[in-house]
């Protein structure tokens, strides 16, 4: 069940990514990032009442750390996307993810055997294959270097995420996941409002840009609510792992709908992908 709740998450992420990042090259990145942070606290607050739990404070507080994380990597994220730097913005961040939680997961106690060891080596190299959508040297090096940074800074935000929701007890329910959207809306509202006025920009009122906005939130809240489910379910090096496999989503979206082709570096990473999923969930079985 933990890999299926971490393959549910990683969708969910893509999508949402997928969503935000169209809407972030149509309007400002502060508003993409404010109105999906609302849009997923008020889902996964709504949901309170039916997840039962038990709420404690080192859970709470726990939920507050990786709602920082959670907020900065978004934030971060929507960046890249909106500068139109996706060659780097997803295998970076994506990666950095992937690997900097297994590390993470390893430091804190988590041994995997051979057969998730091999598992979680595959599912890093798929993370930064099936992202690629054009050869980061087409990319200006000016714009590489920045879209790199805030690769970086997004995964490293992610990491702080996941690895914050993996320390909150499991009996405390989804109240972990709804501290962490509100410190996480929070953290963006302050931000983009000290933002707003250094540089006198105005939120977009465009009603399709408000919309698609609220529907990345709410992916993301219900795909960080399933990976806390699936943490608590598995180690963290492996649902983690998963999880960052979102990019997919976004590729496949971006076939269907926006018609790009799937380059064969993007079919070896698919190909690894599920290699990788089925050698976690055989671990895991």
């Amino acid at each position: 069940m933990a890999v299926l709740f971490a393959l549910i998450a990683a969708a969910a992420y893509g999508i949402s990514d997928f969503a935000a990042g169209l809407m972030a090259r149509k309007a400002s990145v502060f508003t993409v990032t404010l109105i999906s942070e609302a849009a997923a606290t008020v889902v996964v607050w709504a949901a309170l009442p039916f997840s039962g739990g038990m709420p404690d404070r080192p859970s709470l507080l726990w939920g507050a750390f990786a709602g920082l994380g959670g907020a900065g990597g978004a934030m971060f994220l929507y960046r890249g996307l909106a500068r139109g730097s996706m060659s780097i913005i997803g295998p970076v961040s994506a990666v950095v993810t992937a690997a900097g939680s297994a590390v993470v997961g390893v430091a804190t106690g988590d041994r995997p055997g051979l057969v998730a060891a091999g598992g979680v080596v595959l599912a890093c190299v798929a993370v930064g294959l099936v992202s690629r959508s054009e050869p980061i040297a087409a990319v200006p090096p000016g714009q590489a270097w920045r879209a790199l940074l805030n690769a970086t800074a997004a995964g490293l935000g992610f990491v702080v995420l996941f690895v914050g929701l993996n320390h909150a007890s499991a009996s405390a329910g989804i109240w972990p996941v709804a501290v962490e959207t509100a410190v996480a809306l929070l953290f963006a509202a302050v931000t983009v409002g000290i933002a707003l006025l250094r540089r006198h920009e105005r939120l977009s009122s465009m009603r399709h840009v408000l919309a698609g906005s609220a529907v990345a939130g709410v992916l993301g809240g219900g795909a960080t609510v399933a990976f806390s489910v699936s943490t608590h379910r598995g180690p963290l090096t492996v649902t983690a792992v998963i999880t960052s496999l979102y990019p997919a989503a976004t590729v496949l979206l971006a076939l269907g709908l926006l018609r790009e082709r799937l380059r064969r570096v993007q079919a070896l990473g698919v190909g690894l992908a599920l290699a990788a999923v089925a050698l976690l969930s055989a671990a895991q079985s």
